[in-house]
């Protein structure tokens, strides 16, 4: 259950979130700026689980 809720926010949340480079870290290059703070994610993951899914 737990595997398929995170399955879930990775492709059908997280993919679309600017600045979503990937879920392995070398795929995010070297001149990545933080686009989101922690804070402005969780808000976003909150409304997306409100709303969305």
């Amino acid at each position: 259950m737990v595997e398929a809720t995170f399955k879930a926010i990775k492709t059908l949340f997280a993919q679309h979130v600017a600045g979503f480079k990937g879920a392995n870290t070398t795929q995010r290059g070297r001149d990545i700026a933080a686009v989101w703070t922690v804070g402005d994610l969780q808000d976003l993951l909150d409304e997306w689980l409100i709303v969305g899914w």
